[in-house]
């Protein structure tokens, strides 16, 4: 019973700190969201987030003043975990997934959005992997910023040594 009582407080503990901070329209700074007629102090919506931001037009080239440039911290070492699935062998399927990402201001997934699919089964393969990816704390004049990320992955199918067999017969 002790022991079931451990894992517990230890996956609560747990959960508890993988859940990012409520971003606020405000925080999100490449565009006027005041004339989108948000509430600014308002939680941003997933579900609506990318629609909105896609309809937000920049009037001028800005050039922001970055002072810790946003970054993906661990790629190289998530995408080599990125399995192709077992089930699509046969189909010899090769492609690439796009993912949108938000990162609140601490470096961490808000949200996410599939941009171009491949198939339902790397879909899932993309999304249990991407919550493994660590970004990078942004800022502009030092302060904290919220940002988008575009993440392609790429399923390529690699032939066995049985497929390379029974071709050179």
């Amino acid at each position: 019973m002790k022991r079931l009582i451990f894992f517990v407080v230890i996956f609560i503990s747990i959960n508890c700190n993988l859940k990012s901070q409520n971003l606020k329209w405000r925080d999100i700074y490449d565009c006027d969201f005041s004339k989108k007629n948000l509430d600014l102090n308002q939680d941003i919506n997933c579900i609506d987030f990318f629609q909105i931001k896609d309809s937000c037009k920049i009037d001028a080239l800005i050039t922001w003043n970055w002072t810790s440039i946003p970054k993906i911290e661990n790629i190289d070492s998530v995408l080599k975990c990125i399995d192709y699935p077992r089930i699509a062998e046969r189909y010899k399927i090769s492609g690439k997934i796009l993912i949108r990402f938000l990162i609140d201001k601490s470096g961490r997934i808000y949200c996410y959005k599939i941009l171009s699919e491949l198939g339902d089964v790397f879909n899932q393969e993309a999304e249990r992997k991407i919550i493994l990816f660590r970004f990078s704390i942004a800022c502009i004049s030092n302060k904290p910023v919220a940002y988008e990320y575009v993440i392609p992955i790429a399923f390529q199918f690699e032939n066995n040594d049985k497929d390379k067999k029974k071709r050179n017969k």
